[in-house]
């Protein structure tokens, strides 16, 4: 009966040993993405910062406004390799058309070649449209005051919140489990 209740206190000892490391090993794993998701949620609220501060600074800039006239239209001809996977490369014909624009600022007559394009022509001559420009230099101009990071930068600050999100997440169920074990 003695040497039963030693090997069961020594059973119980090394049992315990056993459960000690399996405790501080599954809170560490809870650490790692608690603090990987601290990180991402820190990216995220930066990249949004930035492009928010980028889109402010860009209306500020053009808060002059004007009439932009289409004068002409260019035809900007290039080719490109299409890769496809089941057959041969092949090169394809891209057809690209830019209106440039004329407008005035105090009487000062100014061209704008825009980088705006589109496959087909749909810029009569003579179109007009609203422009912006820069009334520091009056050169500086622009057709729009939409976001110019696009959705892109915000998009990218949005799946690093929610990749933040879901590994705090995966950090406290972690805990949550070991917890219940103990």
């Amino acid at each position: 009966r003695q040497l039963f209740l030693l090997i069961s206190r020594v059973h119980d000892a090394k049992w315990r040993k056993i459960m000690e490391h399996f405790y501080i090993y599954s809170f560490t794993l809870a650490v790692i993405p608690l603090l990987l998701g601290l990180l991402f949620i820190w990216f995220g609220k930066k990249l949004w910062d930035n492009a928010t501060k980028k889109n402010e600074e860009y209306q500020q800039r053009y808060t002059g406004r004007t009439t932009l006239r289409v004068i002409k239209v260019e035809k900007n001809e290039w080719e490109e390799t299409n890769s496809n996977e089941q057959g041969p490369e092949s090169r394809i014909s891209v057809t690209s058309y830019t209106p440039v624009y004329e407008y005035t600022v105090n009487g000062q007559r100014y061209e704008y070649h825009t980088r705006l394009g589109t496959s087909t022509d749909q810029y009569p001559i003579g179109k007009e449209c609203p422009g912006y420009y820069n009334p520091k230099n009056p050169a500086d101009v622009t057709e729009t005051l939409k976001e110019i990071t696009g959705g892109g930068s915000h998009f990218l600050s949005l799946l690093f919140f929610g990749i933040g999100v879901l590994a705090i997440l995966f950090a406290l169920i972690r805990v949550w489990a070991v917890i219940t074990l103990i």
